[in-house]
């Protein structure tokens, strides 16, 4: 976890470095190392800052590939998911593919354009991922069906739905091109404080 969380950093300050500048992308690592978050999930022994890294480094490849106009296969993409697939099942194919949609939504893409970068995206990295599960079935299938049985029961929480929800908002938020952001904002804004002086008016009545 300590090694993942530490490569990210310098990757995502790579990666903004070329963009937003030497000093900004700096700060940006610095805040990201130093918040608690983060520290506590870099010092625990479990496969979620590892599955975060990967993650985030396959989608910031994969908007390398969006710079490039969805040109060529990015491979370096495939490989990382493939590999949080197989650190944590689908939901390291699943969640990032989602984003990737979203964010070629939002900029304007055509639906066909996103399906199609989509497939060429999950097919190898399910064909990559399935290799790995094939084998591991062949050398144990008892073992493998109840080590994914017992995965998937890990996975199923009463509340999942409100903390996925909890994700995709923010999600789809970031990907909105700057003016839309702003008007959600302003109305997400307006309704709080409708609700805040409902409140504030049932307690003084």
């Amino acid at each position: 976890s300590a090694l993942a969380a530490l490569g990210l950093v310098m990757y995502f300050y790579y990666f903004l470095a070329r963009r937003l500048g030497k000093d900004l992308s700096f700060l940006t690592g610095v805040i990201l190392l130093t918040t608690a978050e983060w520290f506590r999930s870099s010092v625990t022994c479990r496969v979620d800052m590892l599955l975060t890294c990967l993650i985030v480094a396959g989608l910031c490849t994969l908007f390398r590939w969006y710079e490039n106009d969805l040109k060529g296969i990015p491979l370096i993409a495939m490989l990382l998911l493939a590999a949080a697939v197989l650190t944590k099942g689908p939901v390291g194919l699943v969640l990032p593919l989602f984003v990737f949609g979203v964010f070629l939504l939002a900029r304007k893409v055509k639906l066909a354009r996103i399906i199609l970068a989509c497939l060429v995206l999950s097919l190898p990295v399910l064909a990559l991922s399935g290799v790995w599960y094939v084998l591991a079935y062949l050398e144990n299938p008892a073992l493998f069906l109840r080590g994914q049985q017992d995965r998937a029961n890990s996975m199923i929480a009463p509340a999942s739905g409100t903390a996925c929800a909890g994700r995709i908002a923010p999600s789809i938020m970031g990907d909105l091109p700057r003016r839309e952001r702003e008007a959600f904002s302003f109305g997400e804004r307006a309704a709080m404080e409708l609700l805040v002086k409902k409140v504030l008016g049932s307690d003084l009545g």
